[in-house]
């Protein structure tokens, strides 16, 4: 590295609230103001740099200057130019992509926590990637843990076709023979050869085949708990199997979308304490109970009432 490229020495956020002269209607309600994190760069060389995040709203402002300081204690020391920081990020990007389509095909909704995410990364680059960027990965997939795996994983189940067009031109009487070979082969330890780039032997009937690693098709799903996709090389996986604490945890992530909404129909802001009234049933209910502090807390509420009956929350500026 040369002497003349800047490093950085450090990364600052801080959260500051910006009085706008037009209030602005959004889906949280009404905003009067900006919540912004301003973002502060300094490298040993006296070169400085500003940057700011509009939050949306006061809630977002402690995580992301949170997750700002996560980031700025992972990059200093590290140089401006080169710089690895969007290859990373792109890695990061592209799990929590597969991990929103594995999602998106169990029809598991987005509020409901998961108990950990798979990703079996492309390169030694990828793994570093989702240790950075880990915190990221974690909350835009709503899981509690993520896991980086290699091809011989239990939650993905392997099958093997072979490959005709390379095949039958080579090995022509011996075809059947050959794909008896195939279908008794251990699916799991060639898909990691062929992931490999490595060939492999399979046999049947005390005949022994040679093949090399474009000669199968490696077929994967999902095994019986899980969904998975995958894309450019990355795949992403997702427990769905559901504790009672994980459903509970969705109900109540339900009950505070609830609340959020009917703060925007009552017309107030976004930073308005409220009194809130719950009314449930059944699982509701029992989250509701369960998980009060919580939804206390995300919804701003001074006040609480919790009663049964069909499910319905009702707001009022505290």
């Amino acid at each position: 590295m040369s002497a003349a490229t800047p490093t950085i020495r450090s990364i600052t956020a801080r959260a500051v609230d910006a009085p706008i002269s037009r209030p602005v209607r959004n889906a949280f309600g009404v905003i009067r103001s900006a919540p912004l994190v301003l973002i502060d760069v300094a490298t040993d060389q006296g070169i400085t740099g500003r940057a700011y995040i509009f939050a949306y709203t006061r809630l977002t402002l402690a995580p992301l200057v949170r997750l700002i300081g996560d980031i700025g204690s992972e990059l200093a020391g590290m140089a401006i130019a080169p710089f690895d920081l969007m290859a990373q990020m792109d890695a990061a990007r592209r799990a929590v992509e597969l991990g929103r389509q594995a999602r998106a095909s169990t029809k598991i909704k987005t509020r409901q926590p998961l108990t950990v995410a798979y990703v079996r990364a492309r390169t030694a680059g990828d793994d570093a990637a989702l240790r950075r960027f880990r915190a990221l990965v974690l909350d835009e997939l709503n899981v509690k843990d993520v896991q980086v795996v290699g091809m011989d994983a239990s939650f993905i189940e392997y099958a093997l076709r072979p490959n005709l067009p390379r095949l039958g031109p080579r090995f022509g009487k011996e075809l059947g023979a050959l794909r008896k070979a195939i279908a008794a082969a251990d699916a799991r330890a060639v898909a990691v050869a062929v992931a490999a780039g490595k060939g492999f032997d399979v046999s049947a009937d005390g005949k022994n085949f040679a093949l090399e690693p474009d000669d199968v098709l490696v077929d994967s799903k999902s095994a019986a708990g899980f969904a998975f996709a995958e894309g450019d090389g990355m795949l992403v996986a997702l427990d769905t199997r559901l504790s009672r604490e994980l459903e509970l945890e969705g109900w109540a992530r339900e009950i505070v979308r609830a609340v959020q909404d009917a703060r925007k129909v009552a017309g107030l802001d976004v930073s308005d304490r409220i009194a809130l009234r719950v009314t449930a049933d059944g699982d509701t209910h029992e989250a509701a109970s369960a998980w009060k502090d919580y939804i206390v807390h995300q919804t701003l509420a001074t006040s609480w009432d919790l009663s049964r009956g069909e499910f319905a929350v009702a707001v009022s500026r505290a």
